[in-house]
């Protein structure tokens, strides 16, 4: 840009300073969501399980019939629904479903129709990590913690 006098003032167009500031916000855009990504992804498979024992806990209320609630090492979901959801790669399941905590990569978490369950609790994990999504027994209430490292298996 030059001045009326003819020199060069030097700087940038205001057009310049916007491609420069269009290019940063597409490269954060692409490099945000990525950082932390494994923890994120945890919590939601955790919240997603809680969800989908919530909702098992209410079909058991409305339909007056107890229901099971499923996890395998790699899906779970309703008994009654016959289709799984399933964790993101890389995350695994273990399910304790009796009150004496014995664990296994597989099993159910049973619900009545006055609200009670079975108890137990679905533990997430993911590489070091893992959340612990647990049932109370008493009142089908559903809790997400963090799972020590020395509890697991």
């Amino acid at each position: 840009m030059t001045t009326a006098g003819g020199r060069d003032a030097g700087g940038f167009t205001l057009i310049e300073m916007m491609v420069v500031l269009v290019v940063m916000g597409l490269l954060l855009a692409l490099v945000f969501p990525h950082l932390g990504g494994s923890h994120r992804s945890l919590a939601a498979a955790a919240h997603d399980i809680g969800a989908e024992l919530r909702l098992v806990r209410d079909e058991a209320i409305y339909r007056g019939r107890p229901t099971r609630f499923f996890a395998r090492a790699t899906e779970f979901g309703s008994s009654e629904d016959r289709r799984p959801h399933h964790v993101p790669p890389g995350m695994m399941l273990t399910v304790s479903i009796d009150r004496a905590g014995s664990a296994g990569s597989s099993g159910g978490i049973r619900f009545f129709p006055d609200g009670s369950s079975s108890g137990g609790r679905v533990v997430v994990t993911s590489g070091r990590e893992a959340l612990s999504v647990s049932v109370n027994w008493i009142d089908g209430d559903v809790s997400i913690a963090a799972e020590p490292p020395a509890s697991r298996n």
